[in-house]
């Protein structure tokens, strides 16, 4: 484990405009990923952002190739690694960063949640930082074109006025969940959901529907949600990736986990009504592709869908040891 060091070690002075932020990678397996985030961030650390990089179980080199990348990185000292010894899924690596993050002796402001497949620009956590405290809210994500809301199956539960409002203040827009590669909370908002569910991110979700599970309970304490303008943060998403036969574990988690998130927020006479519509709507989608010439995993999907009424959670038994082949390697046409 590599402890948190000094500042930019070329001797000058970091601007502290962004050292109210600390930001959490997650890597598994995909060292070279998380390295090509780290370098998208340059800007941001010269100008005083830390961060916090959890190995999240990987059984590759990862640990020792970012060791090795920190020791010669020009912004290394402003960048923690941790590991862990097992794979705590999505929701519990986040967690582990974010306690690391809070715990420090200068506690951040603001915690950035930033997924280590994507590519940060120089106005990306400015613009952030600026709209979060403009608006006042709790959660400002980068903006996603149409994200969710034009998406199939779109979140099967809510009302599209409570997905992605169609009103823009400023330079944001309020949203009822946020697009989680790439999102900024305060850290005042964090600690309300550690004290009132005993954790940030649910770790028995392990992996897919944190986003929403967050945003209902942030929202219940009060706080605004909304995604920012002009962040200029690219990130190809893993939607494709549900269909890729390599990588069954998202469609059984993507399938499990809404189940499991719709039944904490709905009484049981409007969870069965609308559970039956979802399951049409999931059915007619995957017929859809299949025309289209797309293989989609239907077991595995049964599978998650009972798992989630039964009350299953945490890691699936068939979770594989390391990432699938990356989106470039998925077949295309699987988009919805």
């Amino acid at each position: 484990m590599t402890e948190p060091r000094g500042a930019d070690p070329s001797g000058s002075e970091p601007d502290e405009s962004l050292a109210v932020v600390t930001a959490i990678v997650l890597n598994w397996n995909h060292a070279t990923v998380t390295i090509g985030l780290l370098h998208s961030l340059e800007t941001s650390f010269a100008q005083g952002i830390r961060a916090v990089v959890v190995d999240n179980g990987s059984v590759d080199n990862s640990v020792a190739t970012l060791r090795s990348f920190l020791e010669q990185f020009r912004y290394g000292l402003q960048v923690e690694l941790i590991e862990s010894s097992e794979n705590l899924g999505f929701t519990g690596g986040v967690n582990l960063g974010v306690e690391r993050a809070l715990a420090a002796n200068a506690s951040p402001e603001f915690i950035l949640l930033i997924n280590p497949d994507g590519v940060a620009g120089p106005a990306t956590v400015p613009v952030l930082l600026a709209a979060i405290r403009a608006s006042g809210a709790g959660i400002m994500s980068y903006e996603v074109n149409q994200w969710a809301l034009d998406a199939w199956p779109r979140v099967f539960y809510a009302r599209p006025d409570n997905l992605l409002s169609r009103q823009i203040l400023g330079a944001w827009r309020l949203n009822g969940s946020y697009a989680g590669a790439c999102v900024l909370f305060r850290s005042s908002l964090l600690r309300l959901l550690i004290a009132e569910d005993g954790h940030f991110q649910d770790p028995s979700l392990f992996f897919y529907w944190d986003e929403w599970d967050v945003s209902l309970r942030s929202r219940r304490l009060g706080a605004l949600i909304a995604a920012a303008q002009g962040t200029s943060y690219r990130h190809e998403g893993d939607t494709r990736g549900l269909f890729n036969p390599h990588s069954p574990f998202r469609d059984y988690y993507s399938a499990r986990n809404s189940v499991l998130v719709a039944r904490r927020e709905l009484s049981s006479r409007n969870f069965w009504t609308v559970f039956v519509v979802h399951l049409l709507r999931d059915v007619s989608w995957r017929l859809r592709l299949m025309t289209r010439g797309v293989r989609t995993p239907w077991r595995v999907y049964a599978r998650g869908t009972w798992d989630g009424l039964r009350g299953e959670s945490g890691r699936w038994d068939r979770h594989p040891l390391s990432p699938p082949p990356t989106i470039d390697e998925v077949p295309s046409g699987t988009d919805g």
